[in-house]
């Protein structure tokens, strides 16, 4: 087979078509982009790698503080205390979840149905909570 130079081509105008207009720059470049095979493969690894935490366990000393707590709160409601209220919320996702602090003005603390309402519509349930830090509580502490 005998070795070819191209010298006959090698100096030739580029082709361009007759019937169809040159692409532009921006189409051109559009097809060497990326191209995700997998349609939200990467909103699964980014939930995959959120963290959640497990419910804390409370010992018998945390829970009767708690209950101590609840029964301050209990007799002065009607002054609509600030509370900062630590709580558990479970995910919705996925196994586990998170400690959360929420702080507000307390409007009811209702024990028939175990929970405790905010002036801002924020509810919590009793078993939720994992602690409440208040001025009222100084004395117990």
């Amino acid at each position: 087979m005998e070795k070819r130079d191209y010298s006959d081509i090698l100096y030739l105008p580029r082709p361009v078509s007759k019937r169809h207009k040159p692409m532009d720059r921006i189409n051109r470049a559009a097809q060497f982009s990326p191209f995700a095979a997998l349609t939200g493969y990467e909103g699964v690894i980014r939930e995959e790698a959120r963290l959640t935490a497990p419910r804390p366990e409370m010992g018998e000393e945390e829970r009767s503080l708690l209950n101590q707590k609840l029964s301050v709160l209990l007799e002065c409601q009607a002054a609509h205390p600030t509370v900062t209220a630590v709580y558990y919320r479970r995910d919705e996702k996925k196994e586990g979840g998170e400690v959360v602090f929420f702080t507000g003005a307390l409007r009811d603390l209702n024990e028939a149905e175990g929970k405790m309402t905010f002036t801002t519509g924020e509810e919590l349930s009793f078993p939720d909570l994992v602690d409440l830090q208040s001025d009222l509580f100084v004395s117990l502490e």
